[in-house]
């Protein structure tokens, strides 16, 4: 009898650990990739500003805004988001004639409620780029 009750602990248990799992999988994106996907807006010196857009499907956007406001450059392509790292790697996708040299941006995130900093290996505190959620 203390063998069978054993076992049906231990069966109860194995179930219980798979609902948990299927439970998480079932969540998919982390807190981070939920809380990333919208745009954001970087206001700029001189007048110029920056919007980016992360979408749920792994695409995001930039658009670089002229202080003219006529005038603006776009970025597209996918990204990769490592929430334990905190970084985002960015693939861009078509490469503009511009940007010869690279076809991946890498920047480390804080991300603290609309608030988005991305900084790169030469940023510091004080050159990271904050954007703002709008949307």
């Amino acid at each position: 009898m203390r063998t069978t009750r054993h076992s049906h602990i231990r069966i109860i248990s194995l179930v219980l650990l798979l609902v948990a799992v299927m439970n998480l999988a079932a969540c998919g994106k982390s807190t981070d990739a939920r809380a990333l996907v919208g745009t954001w807006k970087y206001e700029g010196n001189y007048g110029n500003s920056t919007t980016m857009t992360f979408n749920a499907n792994g695409s995001w956007e930039k658009v670089l805004y002229y202080d003219d406001g006529v005038h603006s450059i776009k970025y597209t392509g996918k990204y990769i988001l490592d929430d334990g790292e905190k970084t985002i790697t960015i693939e861009i996708d078509p490469l503009p004639d511009d940007l010869q040299f690279t076809t991946e941006v890498f920047f480390h995130y804080l991300l603290v409620g609309d608030s988005l900093t991305l900084s790169d290996y030469f940023d510091t505190a004080e050159t990271a780029l904050t954007y703002k959620k709008i949307a």
